[in-house]
Formats: structure tokens, sequence, C-alpha cells
């Protein structure tokens, strides 16, 4: 399914890491190693897709993009304690608290939304 055939109702969140200096690669490796997305995958049915994202600017820092089927599915990821012990497991590699945004995917049209 292309990004524009996803239903309006679906958000995209991005959480931003760091890895300890020089250890990205670590970070990659233990990441994969706990099959994180596809334990969020299982544990949330509106998962719809995930990417994970290297900096080409900071050669520490990494992004992780999930596209949700709705708000819903990214507050019950939230509350989620497999998230939570995936955080746990994953914060010996981290400089820091990543940051997380979340978005809505923009109407396509060729009127700008007023």
């Amino acid at each position: 399914m292309a990004m524009n055939e996803h239903p309006s109702t679906c958000v995209r969140s991005t959480l931003t890491a760091k890895s300890m200096p020089g250890q990205r690669e670590q970070l990659l490796a233990a990441f994969f190693k706990r099959r994180v997305l596809q334990e969020c995958q299982e544990a949330i049915p509106g998962f719809v897709s995930a990417e994970v994202l290297l900096s080409l600017t900071d050669a520490d820092e990494l992004q992780i993009s999930v596209l949700w089927r709705d708000l819903t599915a990214w507050q019950d990821w939230q509350n989620s304690e497999v998230r939570l012990q995936q955080a746990q497991d994953l914060a010996p590699w981290l400089s820091g608290v990543p940051i997380g945004q979340l978005f809505a995917l923009a109407p396509h049209s060729s009127e700008p939304a007023r």
C-alpha cells in the first residue's frame, strides 16, 4: 500500500536516539537482536510499518519511524509493558533519553488546508 493510500487517521511516531559515542553499530545490533520491531508488531494490532533511519550528519544518531493505524494504536504502544522492557534493555547503549514526536499524515489535495 502506498503512503498516500493510508487512511487519514494514520499517525506516524518518530523516536530520535543517540548511542553512546562511537557505539551506534552496537546499539543497532542490540535493537535487531532484541527484535524490537517484530515485538511491536506482535503486541499492537494497529502497527502498520516501521523504518530505522541512520543519520548522515551524526554518527551516533538514529531514528525509528513507525506508522500506526490510528492514535489509539500508538497510545496502546505507549502503555505497553513490551515497550517499557525494550527501553530498559536498550538503555545501556543510549547516551540519553530518546526524543519522541507524533505526526498526523497530511491530507492530499491541491488546495492548502484552511
